[in-house]
């Protein structure tokens, strides 16, 4: 027969564990609470709330809190690697937008230097744009301060003054006093070692291009090389 004494122990217990038991649910209670400010996470969804409700303890409490908190973590590095990757593609055509541009202005202020160096120099219209197209390939860039340079530091006008020797049929050609017309015409072109209809230096690909851009260079060419048009 159980004593007063072991009634009174077992109903102390009782109240202890049930007191405890109360006491971790106002903590789980408070700790759902402020898990709130954490959007986009339901408490309800985490692994180990299911085993708090069964024996919760300050330890499974903390841990709770801990795995919350880490999801939450989780979706936040998510959106901002989301975001990072988002405004490095945005960069990367900036980027390359504003490296088109560079070149656009570049390519203009090199033909317009061109342009209007061959202006002054007489050359004649219908070959200006051969020549800007020679001075791409040789290599003309635009300096930080705006001028339009070969590789090997001449100006438009100097490059121009070297090409009368190997382009002259992009100038028109003179006429000294006594001189046989067709004769002297002529030759200036046939010395000419741009000229693709010559034997010595026959290239298809540069004849389309000149019969493309300037047909009247192209025509005087092939005469000054003998091809009959």
């Amino acid at each position: 027969m159980p004593t007063q004494e072991d009634i009174d122990k077992v109903l102390n217990a009782k109240r202890m564990e049930s007191e405890a038991h109360g006491k971790t649910k106002l903590l789980l209670a408070a700790a759902q609470e402020k898990l709130k400010v954490f959007e986009g996470i339901d408490p309800a969804s985490i692994g180990r709330l299911q085993k708090i409700e069964g024996d919760a303890t300050s330890e499974k409490i903390a841990a709770f809190v801990d795995d919350a908190v880490a999801a939450r973590l989780g979706l936040a590095t998510a959106e901002l690697q989301r975001k990072l990757g988002t405004q490095t593609e945005q960069l990367q055509k900036l980027t390359a937008a504003r490296a088109e541009l560079a070149r656009q202005i570049t390519t203009s202020k090199i033909e317009q230097t061109i342009r209007e160096s061959a202006r002054l120099a007489n050359v004649l219209p219908e070959a200006v744009d051969d020549l800007i197209a020679l001075a791409k390939v040789d290599g003309a860039t635009v300096t930080d301060d705006g001028r339009v340079v070969l590789p090997d530091g001449r100006d438009a006008t100097g490059w121009l003054e070297d090409r009368k020797a190997t382009s002259p049929w992009a100038w028109p050609v003179s006429r000294g006093s006594g001189a046989h017309g067709d004769s002297h015409d002529r030759g200036g072109l046939m010395d000419s070692p741009d000229n693709p209809w010559k034997a010595e230096t026959f290239s298809l690909t540069r004849q389309g291009q000149i019969l493309t851009r300037t047909p009247a260079v192209a025509a005087r060419l092939m005469s000054a090389a003998g091809v009959k048009q």
